[in-house]
């Protein structure tokens, strides 16, 4: 996600900025901060709420214009939990790699964005037994249905196609039922591909008008319903929901966690090539 970022002002800034301590010399008390657009801005220990700045750690500052040399400055330097508040309000203004590395440094946020992301997985897995009885299980059943589909083109030398589709109503809230998918299996069935090397009608004059393929196919359908009828086990569709929902939280959270990484790590390839894996940043 690129955002167009403003850079340092040369007057006091109005929100802080998040970087990554480059260097600090501790006998002359200051050092420079690698912000994460390629920029080192210096900062002098007594501008600094960290009093034990470190290369390698990650800190949120304001700039300004220093009344010494002319030049821009951090000052307020601060940790990022420290600093997350403002952070937040200002956060239309700082880098997406910005806001990941607030992230980072505080996993409740993650949690809160998850259960934006995933409300209605965690909606229904919360309330697992209202959602599986409220579902009228006879409607969902008979929702399935079968379809003979004609993909075919009447340009000659183009692939004609035809095939057998099942389906029905499968998604509660766009939430896949996964036990529902069990005893309601999604199908495809192509009857035929002739690859473009005859005409549809030549093809209509061997395999017939499709009748008997949709004839046949309503028949398969009705034995697919009267089976998920048998079939249908509530105790089994409440233990298979779970655990399908709970993997599926769990890998979508994994890969979020992943994304952040991913942006904080790209954002300091274009400055800084750091000599530790990202969870053995300071912070």
């Amino acid at each position: 996600m690129s955002k167009k970022y403003i850079s340092p002002s040369v007057t006091i800034s109005p929100y802080p900025y998040v970087g990554i301590i480059k260097s600090y010399d501790k006998t002359r008390k200051y050092g420079y901060i690698m912000v994460l657009y390629k920029r080192d801005v210096f900062f002098h220990i007594r501008n600094s709420f960290v009093k034990d700045p470190r290369v390698n750690m990650f800190v949120a500052f304001k700039v300004r214009k220093s009344t010494i040399t002319g030049k821009v400055e951090a000052y307020a330097l601060n940790t990022i939990s420290n600093y997350k508040d403002e952070l937040l309000t200002h956060q239309e203004n700082l880098l997406h790699s910005d806001i990941s590395i607030l992230y980072y440094c505080q996993p409740q946020l993650i949690v809160n964005e998850l259960h934006k992301k995933l409300k209605n997985e965690y909606d229904i897995l919360n309330n697992v037994d209202d959602y599986i009885d409220n579902i009228d299980i006879q409607k969902v059943i008979d929702s399935y249905s079968v379809e003979v589909v004609t993909g075919h083109i009447y340009k000659p030398g183009d692939d004609d196609v035809a095939w057998v589709c099942y389906r029905g109503d499968r998604k509660i809230k766009n939430i896949q039922d996964i036990y529902i998918d069990s005893i309601l299996p999604i199908f495809r069935e192509e009857i035929f591909h002739d690859r473009g090397f005859c005409p549809w009608e030549d093809m209509l004059a061997s395999f017939g008008d499709l009748t008997s393929y949709h004839q046949e196919a309503i028949k398969k359908t009705a034995e697919i319903r009267n089976r998920a009828k048998e079939l249908y086990d509530k105790r089994k569709h409440k233990e298979m929901l779970i655990k399908f929902l709970t993997k599926e939280i769990s890998d979508k959270s994994l890969e979020y966690q992943h994304s952040i990484e991913r942006n904080i790590n790209n954002s300091l390839a274009y400055g800084y090539k750091l000599p530790y894996q990202l969870e053995d940043m300071l912070f």
